[in-house]
């Protein structure tokens, strides 16, 4: 049974790093949620999107230094915050496949909203 549990938990954490603090990430299939609560550490999140779609990027209540990237198909960054002047953002997608998202936060509290538009 420890060895289910420790699986479980080990599965949870794959894609993130942390050092302090929390980064809680929501997905649904028009719609991912981070939210960091004195976060420092980096989590990475697959998803799959349509060539030629819409991403909004918001930014809610966020402080501290974040780092938010958004890398296409075929490993080009499409969307790279500078850190610290962190504003929303639309960007669109290059082609149909899977998309990563990282953020990489140092003491970041706040969410960063990524919402998919048809």
């Amino acid at each position: 049974m420890y060895k289910a549990i420790i699986l479980f938990v080990s599965s949870l954490m794959a894609g993130c790093t942390f050092l302090t603090g929390s980064m809680d990430i929501t997905t649904t299939p028009d719609r991912i949620m981070v939210e960091m609560n004195h976060a420092t550490g980096t989590a990475r999140q697959c998803f799959r999107l349509n060539s030629d779609q819409d991403i909004r990027i918001s930014f809610i209540d966020l402080s501290g230094n974040t780092q938010v990237q958004l890398i296409d198909p075929k490993d080009h960054v499409i969307y790279e915050g500078n850190g610290t002047a962190v504003h929303d953002f639309t960007c669109q997608s290059t082609t149909s496949g899977e998309y990563e998202l990282i953020v990489e936060a140092s003491g970041s509290d706040g969410t960063i909203l990524l919402v998919f538009l048809s």
